[in-house]
């Protein structure tokens, strides 16, 4: 590869030698691609570059900014949004493995992002948990994108032996399917169907107590229903990224929660 051009935004930047850093550069060309270029490139702003190298790791030269309205200084919820996404893409993705259909999904998160603004307390409690409620919906649908290009998949229609869901409470199995608790004493001393999940008491999401309405889950199907049954939905999807990351934390979700208890 020698000056390949490429299109995208910097996902996380750590220094390396005096004046120069390492970057990892989420292109619309490329998929996530490993560089190094001057230091102060700016995350969260579209950037175009040349990308030149045979290994992994490229070199990164001409970077310029295509859109200097974009960068700001970050603060409130909306920085910890941004982060949050990065940090998945950072962890889930391969190296240059080009995905558009995603790249165009982050494009379009981060333009809701900007347009969002400022997502703090100061603005009035309404208005901070209008806005911090939009966000939340953002990052459920960026996350939705995500697991589509990994290949991820949710059955809301079966459970996991492939019956029909039906009204009555689930649990979720990542790599199982949905399990059902099949009576009212099931709910309270974890009677589940162990016959053909055998494996589903070993579940981290076993433990963390977290139970679906049969009835509501064919509509998590959709996208449009999201903004209805957001509780559900970001339940949901947690489970799905803590076993993808195999249940190793995220800083951007720490960081979030520390904010959170000194405010």
């Amino acid at each position: 590869m020698k000056n390949h051009p490429l299109t995208g935004y910097i996902l996380h930047a750590r220094p390396y030698q005096e004046k120069r850093a390492i970057y990892q550069l989420f292109s619309s060309e490329l998929g996530v691609v490993h560089g190094v270029g001057v230091r102060g490139v700016p995350s969260f702003a579209q950037v175009d570059l040349f990308a030149t190298g045979k290994n992994t790791l490229k070199s990164f030269s001409q970077i310029t900014i295509a859109n200097h309205s974009a960068i700001c200084a970050l603060r409130g919820q909306s920085q910890y949004a941004r982060l949050y996404i990065n940090e998945l893409l950072c962890r889930l993705l391969a190296p240059e493995n080009p995905c558009p259909d995603l790249w165009q999904k982050y494009r379009e998160a981060m333009g809701e992002l900007d347009e969002l603004g400022v997502i703090d307390e100061q603005a009035g409690e309404q208005v901070y948990r209008d806005k911090l409620r939009q966000m939340k919906l953002c990052l459920r649908k960026f996350e939705r994108a995500l697991f589509d290009e990994l290949g991820v998949s949710f059955d809301f229609f079966c459970d996991y032996a492939g019956q029909p869901l039906a009204a009555g409470l689930y649990r979720f199995v990542p790599d199982t399917g949905f399990v059902a608790l099949h009576s009212e004493r099931d709910e309270h001393d974890d009677g589940e169907d162990e016959r053909a999940a055998p494996n589903f008491h070993k579940s981290r999401t076993y433990q963390d107590g977290v139970r679906f309405d049969g009835s509501v889950l064919p509509l998590l199907a959709d996208e449009a229903n999201f903004a209805q049954h957001l509780t559900p939905i970001s339940q949901l999807h947690k489970q799905m990224i803590d076993f993808l990351l195999d249940y190793k934390p995220l800083n951007s979700r720490k960081l979030w929660l520390e904010q959170k208890r000194y405010h």
